[in-house]
C-alpha cells in the first residue's frame, strides 16, 4: 500500500526521488489491478491520485493498455 502523506526530507533531490519511487509504486498497482480486472481497487487507486496517464517502464503502456491486453476494457 503506498501513502499519499507527507513526506519528510528538506534535500529537493532527495524529494524528487522519494516521490518518483512512490508514484511508481502506486502506478505498479494501479497497472496491476488494472490488469486483474479488479474495478473497485483501480477506482480506489484513482481516487487516491494515482496518474491514469501513468506509463509502465517496459512498454509505456497506461492502465487501459494492461485491461484491454486481458480482456478488461
Amino acid at each position: 500500500e503506498f501513502n499519499l502523506g507527507p513526506v519528510e526530507i528538506t534535500d529537493q533531490k532527495a524529494l524528487f526521488a522519494a516521490l518518483t519511487k512512490r508514484n511508481k509504486a502506486a502506478a505498479e498497482q494501479l497497472y496491476q489491478a488494472a490488469t486483474k480486472g479488479n474495478n473497485a481497487e483501480v477506482t480506489r487507486l484513482l481516487k487516491k491520485g494515482v496518474s491514469i496517464f501513468a506509463r509502465d517502464d517496459k512498454a509505456e503502456d497506461t492502465a487501459l493498455h494492461h485491461a484491454a491486453r486481458n480482456g478488461h476494457s
